[in-house]
């Protein structure tokens, strides 16, 4: 993981993230079971996984972490699969003979209407700084929540840039490597993030407010090791 030598307007982000009502906890249906079609209702139980604690129901998920997504599916609707032990890495590769396309977060671009304002311009700043920017989202952690250890797609597909837009120092992200391990507080300094979700990562927030984050899919890798700070997997000798 690392702290980019990018900086937006927190500020600003913060005022427009009230101004747009997007406090409203109702609006974000991003892991709500009446908002997704079949293979999307797939997805949507996979990353519940990342969340539920043993014998929960996805049934009632999405209340742990929210989602208000910024962008939709911009991609062919495709034939129900059944899938015995899916995994994102597997079934978001073209390549994979059970590929779901709703599971391709590179599908997933299509900005929406809650994509607006100050958001919409730090978007046109990921795409022309990083990469193509894809599956995006507000996200929220709710108090003493958790995100279970886990990982996603290798960063080949895509990364995941992170921006806290409002947390607490007792909320902490984690990411452990082949050899390294980090658990960092990212404050809300208008600070911008790069994680590799190809290792496992998880989230704790053991305070008493919601953890919001704007997190944007990347297709492409310009300018991560041009940063503030770095967390190697190994040491920076070796990793140079």
């Amino acid at each position: 993981m690392s702290k980019l030598k990018m900086k937006v307007d927190i500020e600003r982000l913060q005022k427009e993230f009230f101004d747009f009502g997007y406090d409203n906890w109702d609006l974000y249906n991003g892991l709500k079971k009446g908002y997704a079609d079949d293979n999307g209702l797939v997805v949507r139980n996979i990353l519940l996984s990342h969340f539920l604690a043993e014998g929960e129901s996805s049934d009632e998920g999405g209340e742990a972490y929210k989602m208000l997504c910024l962008t939709d599916y911009n991609g062919p609707k495709s034939e129900l699969k059944e899938f015995d032990s899916a995994k994102l890495e597997r079934i978001s590769d073209p390549k994979h003979p059970l590929y779901c396309p709703e599971a391709d977060e590179k599908l997933y671009d299509k900005r929406n209407e809650f994509c607006k304002g100050y958001v919409a311009e730090v978007m046109d700043m990921i795409e022309e700084n990083i990469g193509h920017v894809t599956r995006s989202r507000y996200a929220v952690l709710m108090p003493g929540e958790e995100i279970k250890p886990h990982m996603d797609i290798n960063t080949d597909k895509a990364i995941r840039i992170h921006i806290p837009l409002f947390t607490n120092p007792q909320v902490g992200f984690g990411v452990k490597g082949k050899k390294n391990e980090v658990f960092e507080h990212m404050p809300a300094d208008g600070g911008v993030w790069f994680i590799n979700q190809a290792y496992t990562h998880w989230v704790k927030n053991e305070s008493d407010q919601p953890r919001v984050h704007l997190v944007f899919s990347v297709v492409g890798q310009d300018n991560i090791e041009n940063a503030e700070q770095i967390w190697y997997d190994a040491p920076e000798s070796e990793a140079a």
